[in-house]
């Protein structure tokens, strides 16, 4: 936190723009995930959170579920149902609607994806 207040109080002296600020902070953090060995701050501060709850462990029980990417229904409200477009579903709707006409990948690699309702019925079970 230091490093952050060190930053911020730093622009502020100098008078910088709310988008400079902005600018400034999202660099500084991007750096710091850098740093640790993390490609972005996404991955960063997940990882924080969770080595914060491995740290109470002792205080409460924990679960932590990452679920692989998760995509459309495969059965209610109907199948392939999602509520906007988002993760692998653009490439999935783009491929289907023959704007993709390939997608550069190692064809070796095993895609890991699961429907909506399985990741939260695997919360549930993880729950009891």
């Amino acid at each position: 936190m230091a490093l952050v207040q060190e930053k911020l109080k730093e622009l502020t002296e100098n008078k910088a723009s709310e988008d400079t600020v902005r600018l400034s902070m999202k660099k500084l953090g991007l750096r710091r995930a850098q740093t640790f060995g993390w490609s972005n701050t996404y991955t960063f501060t997940k990882a924080m959170g969770e080595m914060l709850f491995y740290n109470l462990r002792r205080h409460l029980p924990l679960v932590i579920l990452r679920p692989t990417i998760v995509t459309s229904t495969c059965k209610e409200p109907f199948p392939g149902w999602i509520e906007g477009v988002r993760t692998t579903d653009a490439f999935i709707t783009g491929y289907g609607m023959g704007h993709l006409k390939y997608i550069p990948a190692d064809v070796t690699t095993i895609l890991d994806l699961v429907c909506y309702l399985w990741s939260i019925l695997y919360f549930f079970v993880a729950l009891f």
